[in-house]
Parts: structure tokens; C-alpha cells; sequence
């Protein structure tokens, strides 16, 4: 990855997308004893952590009380989240109020710089309106939610959607970290996603690792229950280290 600097070369990334309020024993004890042994450096967190069907994050905040602080959590919004926003205001005020006590940054169209041995990367997380999921409407210009990228700094992108990844890349991303797809939700061998969440046959960016024009995305699965169902698809955390001179992830 030309545009890593090298202070940043062997980076671990644990990518966490889509849980769902999903829970791995009591009080995801499973779930945290994984991400424990995996010992990433920055857990990210591109949307759908809670569930609009029942209407809070409680699982999510099991996993944080879990993890105790150990790892600096970013996390973004998904349409999820803006479900349960909309149908259960008290309850997502509750969710945010409490992911803000337990130290997790919230990325809701704003940015954080990371710093890591002197070198800063630009961090950024996008929320497009509910419209553009359920709707079939279109994200024209990441612009008019993150504002022009900083170019002083690379850009990691939590972006939920990957469909858009064209648009990420012409806004400038550096790297996209999404979920949204449930890996097609039904996977066939040689074949990949079905049946994306949105409705769509055979999703372009289900699942894994896409590059265009120097850009990578890395789409997760998700870690909890696919809506409505999951047939080859199994749920997933995934581990990125990410390299400088190898130019690779």
C-alpha cells in the first residue's frame, strides 16, 4: 500500500461489521475472548452493531463491558442504526449515550486523526440517508456528507454500503472498510453472493477484497445473524495487518 506511511507497517485492524445484537454466550463472552486472543491494535466498526428489529445495541454494549477498554474503538453508522434511531429514539439516545461513556468514537460524517509513532492517518465515517438503502436511490457525491478529503493525510473510510465503492474512490479514499451485504446472505461456490439484504441479485461487492485506482475495500460478511437467513455464508470478524513495502493487506 504505496499510500501507508511506513511508522504504520504491521498495523492490525479488526473489522467488525454487522453484529446485529447478536450475542456468543452470556454477555458475549465468546465473542470477546475471540477479539482478545486476536489482539488487533484498533478495532473498526462500519455500521449495524444494533438491530432494528429489537430496537436497541444491548448486545454490542455486552461485548464492550467484555473487552473493558483494552482496544480504542471507531464505529460508524448503518441503516440499522438509523432504523432503530427512528423507531426507538429513547432507546438509540441510551445506545449512543452509553458507546460515548465506554470510549467508542462515533463516526457520524466526521473524521479523527490517528497517530501511530509521529505519522497521522484521517479516519473517516459516512452515514448516507435511510433513502439510498430502501429506496434505490443513489450516493452522488461523498463530498456532500464528509466534506473534500483532507489530502494532507491518508483516508481510511468506514462506509457501511460498499456499492458505492466507484464514489469512494473518487472522493479519494485510501482504504474502505464495509458490511451491508451479508456476503449475498446465500453463497455458492465459484459463484459468490446470491441475495443482497437490499434486494439485489448477485451483489457486485459482497464479500472480501476490492481494488480500483489504488484503492482497496474490504467488505465484510458481518458478524452476527444475516436477516432473514444465511446459507454458505458463514458470520465473520476479519484481521488486517496492513503493510507498507510488500504493498499488500
Amino acid at each position: 500500500m504505496d499510500w501507508l506511511p511506513p511508522e504504520w507497517d504491521g498495523i492490525r485492524i479488526l473489522h467488525l461489521s454487522d453484529l446485529h445484537s447478536t450475542r456468543y454466550g452470556k454477555h458475549n463472552q465468546r465473542l470477546a475472548a475471540r477479539i482478545q486472543r486476536l489482539n488487533p491494535d484498533l478495532i473498526l466498526a462500519p455500521g449495524d452493531l444494533c438491530d432494528r428489529f429489537v430496537k436497541n445495541g444491548d448486545a454490542f454494549l455486552d461485548l464492550l463491558e467484555e473487552l473493558d477498554g483494552q482496544f480504542p474503538i471507531y464505529a460508524s453508522i448503518g441503516n440499522h442504526e438509523l432504523r432503530v434511531e427512528q423507531n426507538a429514539p429513547e432507546d438509540y439516545c441510551v445506545f449512543r449515550e452509553t458507546l460515548k461513556k465506554k470510549g467508542v468514537v462515533m463516526l457520524d460524517n466526521t473524521s479523527v486523526l490517528l497517530e501511530r509513532k509521529g505519522k497521522s492517518l484521517r479516519l473517516y465515517g459516512i452515514n448516507q440517508p435511510l433513502s439510498i438503502y430502501y429506496q434505490h436511490g443513489t450516493l452522488h457525491n461523498v463530498a456532500d456528507y464528509l466534506g473534500e478529503r483532507d489530502t494532507s493525510y491518508p483516508a481510511v473510510l468506514l462506509a457501511h454500503d460498499p456499492r458505492w465503492f466507484e464514489r469512494y474512490v473518487d472522493w479519494g479514499a485510501s482504504l474502505v472498510l464495509a458490511g451491508h451485504i451479508h456476503g449475498g446472505m446465500m453463497r455458492l461456490p465459484f459463484i459468490g453472493g446470491i441475495y443482497s439484504p437490499d434486494k439485489t441479485l448477485f451483489p457486485k461487492y459482497d464479500a472480501g477484497v476490492f481494488t480500483k485506482d489504488g484503492c482497496t475495500m474490504v467488505v465484510s460478511r458481518g458478524a452476527g445473524d444475516s436477516r432473514p437467513f444465511r446459507i454458505g455464508s458463514l458470520p465473520e470478524l476479519i484481521l488486517m495487518t496492513l503493510h507498507t513495502k510488500r504493498g499488500d493487506l
